[in-house]
C-alpha cells in the first residue's frame, strides 16, 4: 500500500507501504534468547539478535497489513513489534487509511537482512535493512467507489530494531520512494 495521505505524518515525502490481510495472526515478538552449545556467548548472542530482530521486523510489517485491511485502529497488533516513533507512525498510518474511508489489499515482499549489531557481548540494538517489494498493494475506498492509488514498487527500507523489557521491538524506520532499491 502506498498511503500518500501519511506524507505529513511521515514529514516529508516518505511514504509507508506493505499492506495486506492476514489469515493468521502474526507471531508473538521473539525474546532474547540464550547461547547455543558449542558456541562462544558473543557468537549465539548476535546471531539470536540478528534473528529476533528480523522477526520482530516482519512482525511489525505484517500486524500493520493486518490493521490496513481489517481497519483496526487499537494498535494492539502493532505494539507487540513496535514502539516509540515506529508504533506512532504506524498507528497514525492506519487511522489516517481508516479516517479517509481506504483499506489495504495485496501483500508487499520482504526481504530483510541485520546489517549491524550493536553491544558486543550482549547485543541490544541491531539495524535490519530491506528493499520491499510494494507492487501488489494498493489502497481501495471501502464504498467501492475508485482510488487513485499510486503504483507501487521496490523501496530501501532501513530500520532500527531494540530489546527491551518486551523482547525485540522496531523503535524507528525510515522507507525510501518507489525505485529506491
Amino acid at each position: 500500500m502506498r498511503p500518500r495521505h501519511v506524507a505529513p505524518v511521515l514529514a516529508a515525502a516518505v511514504f509507508l507501504a506493505a499492506c495486506g490481510p492476514r489469515t493468521e495472526p502474526p507471531p508473538a515478538p521473539p525474546q532474547a534468547s540464550g547461547s547455543a552449545p558449542g558456541a562462544s556467548p558473543s557468537t549465539a548472542d548476535r546471531a539470536s539478535a540478528q534473528r529476533d530482530a528480523v522477526a520482530a521486523y516482519v512482525g511489525m510489517w505484517r500486524a500493520y497489513e493486518s490493521a490496513a485491511a481489517d481497519g483496526d485502529t487499537s494498535g494492539a497488533a502493532t505494539s507487540r513489534y513496535a514502539t516509540g516513533n515506529a508504533l506512532d507512525l504506524i498507528n497514525r498510518a492506519v487511522h489516517a487509511i481508516v479516517k479517509d474511508g481506504l483499506r489495504a489489499q495485496g501483500t508487499s515482499v520482504l526481504a530483510p537482512q541485520a546489517t549491524d549489531v550493536r553491544g558486543a557481548d550482549h547485543p541490544t540494538e541491531v539495524r535490519v535493512e530491506d528493499c520491499m517489494d510494494t507492487s501488489n498493494t494498493r489502497l481501495v475506498k471501502v464504498d467501492g467507489s475508485k482510488y487513485p492509488d499510486s503504483p507501487g514498487g521496490r523501496r530501501k527500507m532501513i530500520a532500527t530494531v531494540r530489546l527491551g523489557d518486551s523482547g525485540w521491538q522496531v523503535v524507528s524506520f525510515g522507507l525510501g520512494g518507489v525505485g529506491t532499491c
